[in-house]
């Protein structure tokens, strides 16, 4: 019923730009957190009209992406740091700092 919904939602979130900059592996990767993303927004999504079901999912998967490519870039930029380094710079992605 919601595979329209799903396939705009990862194809919103791995456009090529993103494939490209997180490599070939990113969408095997992050696939799990994905679908959990998404699973969870349908159960809370299902009964609105198709116009706001639409725009919440926009809003959710530009949210994902931007996330994703945070997680991504703070292990990148701290990789060389150590365990230490990589767990700070996660810590400051989810309180947002």
């Amino acid at each position: 019923m919601f595979d329209d919904e799903k396939s705009f939602f990862v194809n919103f979130i791995f456009t090529d730009e993103v494939v490209e900059k997180l490599g070939s592996r990113a969408i095997e990767i992050w696939m799990p957190f994905v679908d959990m993303k998404f699973s969870s927004l349908i159960k809370v999504i299902k009964n609105l009209d198709s116009d706001t079901r639409l725009k919440v999912l926009g809003a959710t998967a530009m949210k994902t992406k931007r996330f994703i490519l945070d997680i991504s870039r703070s292990i990148k930029d701290n990789y060389v740091y150590g365990e230490d380094a990589i767990l700070r710079a996660l810590v400051r992605v989810f309180m947002g700092v």
